[in-house]
C-alpha cells in the first residue's frame, strides 16, 4: 500500500496559512502515529506539497524541501519521500482540500461550492 499526504494541513497544522514559507506549527494531534502505524504495517509514505513547487516558489524550492524534512525528523514523522511536483502514485491519498468523487457530478458541484478545509470558516455557511 502506498499513500500520499499532503503537508500543510495535514501533518503541518499550518494555522496561518502561508508567511514566507516559514514551518510554524506543531503537528496535527495524532499524525505522527497514524504514520507510525502505517510504517509499521510496512505502508509507503509520500508526503507531497506546493510549499516547494517550482512553479509556484521556485526561488524556495530546495530551502522549502530541506524545511520540510527537518520538521518532519525534528518530529519524528516517518516518511519514504518528500514530492514536490504533480501527483505521485498512490493507493489512497490523503488531503485537507480535497473531495471524494462519488459518480455524481450534481453531488460534487454543490459539495465543492461549499467546501473549506477543516481548519478554516466555511465558505457559504447553510
Amino acid at each position: 500500500m502506498t499513500v500520499a499526504i499532503d503537508f500543510d494541513g495535514v501533518l503541518h497544522r499550518y494555522s496561518e496559512g502561508w508567511k514566507d514559507g516559514q514551518i510554524y506549527d506543531e503537528p496535527v494531534e495524532g499524525s505522527r502515529e497514524a504514520l507510525q502505524a502505517m510504517k509499521d504495517m510496512g505502508w509507503k509514505i509520500y508526503i507531497f506539497s506546493t510549499r516547494s513547487n517550482k512553479l509556484y516558489h521556485k526561488d524556495q524550492e530546495k530551502a522549502q524541501d530541506q524545511a520540510m524534512k527537518t520538521w518532519l525528523d525534528h518530529h519524528g514523522i516517518p516518511y519514504d519521500r518528500l514530492w514536490n511536483f504533480g501527483k505521485p502514485m498512490a493507493d489512497v491519498y490523503i488531503d485537507d482540500r480535497a473531495l471524494t468523487f462519488r459518480g455524481d457530478w450534481k453531488a460534487t458541484l454543490l459539495e465543492a461550492q461549499n467546501f473549506s478545509p477543516w481548519n478554516r470558516p466555511p465558505k457559504n455557511p447553510q
